[in-house]
């Protein structure tokens, strides 16, 4: 856990269409820390709508690594809409690896999964 203060005792996590999790991009390593990060073009373009022009959307962020998250004492990974269903379904069934970062929830003992009827769609379990 962290430091001093106790840790994160609950972290609330967003999948992206591109399967990152917390702006942890695919290629992400499972250990990964707090850090800077290049934003994908996918995630970019999905993000472009909150602003008015596309040279505003941000190249880069700040992210909490998945290790870092994975400190956490419960998850809770929420999506909502068809466009997250594929995401969602890799995520929870696929492989647990650095293809799609957001199955790395499934390596923890206490996470919640949230989600609408669309974007549980593409799952078979």
């Amino acid at each position: 856990m962290g430091v001093g203060l106790g840790g994160v005792g609950l972290q609330l996590l967003g999948i992206g269409v591109n399967g990152h999790v917390a702006f942890n991009e695919p290629g992400s390593e499972p250990d990964s820390r707090t850090r800077l990060v290049r934003l994908s073009e996918a995630t970019r373009a999905v993000n472009a709508r909150a602003f008015v022009r596309a040279d505003e959307v941000p190249r880069f962020a700040l992210t909490q690594g998945i290790g870092t998250i994975l400190e956490a004492r419960r998850l809770v990974l929420l999506a909502t809409g068809t466009h997250k269903a594929d995401a969602v379904a890799s995520a929870l069934e696929g492989p647990i690896g650095v293809a799609a970062p957001a199955s790395a929830v499934r390596r923890h003992p206490d996470v919640v999964v949230v989600l609408d009827r669309e974007a549980a769609g593409a799952l078979t379990g």
